[in-house]
């Protein structure tokens, strides 16, 4: 029983592997996998080490844009010119080109909407591992299937969690510093300490003096009316 299971995860190991090493073969797939693996690096030592920022998303959508957009002109390309028959192979190439250039986009509005998810999706290191796993399969040199489907998503924790260990061991560059000071130092020019005041005192309330009613007819009047009448 633990025996196919152990010889499938190996396949799963060996097919993840050479979906990673795959473009190291074929000098074509490091023309589009050279600049993404670029940004990819200065991503994510420069910015993205304690997290993305909006800016950092909207940004970042851009190159699976781009990657889908030139997938998707090479396959047009190649089916006009006839060097591409119509076939499952051209279906695959070109779902794969526009699943990359849709990915790109979803990431472009969710980040203008501010959507958690955005954060995420849109991280750089998630962005290049989305490009590193299809280069290959989308030039065809591994296989589009089960097992490259599996391993894609398997070891998609595994490669995470690597790189953020490696974030948190690298110290921080100097550039980062100076982000930080600079971000700090805006923060308390525009939310300075609020000056301390002195307890207000309650106002004396004036005193009423009791009214007095003037009587109509004085006492002495009053008293000989009085007398008169009784």
């Amino acid at each position: 029983m633990m025996q196919p299971l152990v010889a499938f995860f190996v396949e799963l190991i060996t097919r993840w592997v050479s979906l990673i090493g795959g473009p190291f073969n074929d000098p074509i797939m490091l023309w589009i996998l050279i600049p993404t693996y670029m940004s990819w690096f200065i991503t994510e030592f420069f910015q993205e080490k304690r997290g993305t920022s909006w800016g950092n998303v909207v940004s970042n959508s851009v190159v699976p844009i781009f990657v889908g957009w030139d997938w998707m002109r090479t396959v047009y390309t190649r089916l006009s010119e006839g060097s591409l028959q119509l076939d499952w192979q051209a279906g695959t190439k070109a779902g794969i080109a526009a699943f990359v250039f849709f990915y790109g986009v979803q990431i472009f509005i969710s980040g203008v909407k501010l959507k958690k998810r955005a954060q995420f999706i849109g991280r750089m290191r998630v962005v290049t591992y989305v490009i590193l796993m299809l280069t290959p399969v989308y030039y065809g040199t591994v296989p589009f299937d089960f097992l490259s489907f599996i391993s894609m998503i398997i070891f998609f924790p595994l490669f995470y969690v690597v790189f953020e260990l490696i974030d948190r061991i690298v110290p921080d560059s100097n550039l980062m510093h100076e982000d930080e000071l600079e971000a700090e130092s805006k923060k308390t020019v525009k939310n300075p300490l609020p000056i301390q005041q002195k307890p207000l005192q309650p106002r004396p309330q004036p005193q009423l003096l009791p009214q007095r009613y003037a009587h109509p007819f004085p006492a002495q009047h009053y008293n000989q009316f009085y007398q008169v009448r009784r």
